[in-house]
């Protein structure tokens, strides 16, 4: 089984998500993080004086050049505590192992069941903001765990 350690999803409403696959032997999140913002601002331009990437990373950049609806301003995005929801989802097993079957495909061959989860309740709300607003509106998903 081999890993990708980045896969990068572009989605038919021209949204983007990238994910990110390491080891906690080799990093923690709050260095993948830096990594991460390190290479998106060598990505984009920036002459950062003390960046946590050597500056020879940007040369990748010459053979994968960035395409133009990357480089536009993503929209701020505010967040009120007060209109924060929070909600508890139970999943018999045999869902989740429908789920999986059904997500199942030749690039991810045996989803998670955090990942088949996720993607359900993303994809409903997705739908439910649509149609409630009638187009397509900024949003987020966070996912918290308790380790």
């Amino acid at each position: 089984m081999t890993s990708k350690p980045v896969q990068v999803n572009f989605f038919g409403c021209g949204g983007i998500a990238i994910g990110v696959c390491i080891s906690h032997k080799v990093s923690d999140s709050s260095t993948i993080s830096k990594f991460i913002s390190s290479w998106a601002a060598i990505a984009l331009g920036s002459n950062a004086t003390n960046p946590v990437v050597p500056a020879e990373f940007g040369v990748a950049a010459c053979l994968f050049p960035s395409l133009d609806f990357l480089n536009t301003p993503l929209p701020i995005m505010r967040y009120d505590k007060e209109k924060w929801i929070t909600r508890r989802f139970v999943f018999d097993a045999s869902k989740i192992a429908a789920l999986k079957s059904k997500a199942t495909t030749a690039t991810v061959p045996k989803p998670t069941c955090v990942e088949v989860v996720s993607a359900l309740i993303w994809k409903c709300a997705f739908k439910a903001s649509r149609s409630n607003l009638g187009s397509i509106r900024p949003s987020e998903w966070f996912q918290f765990a308790n380790m």
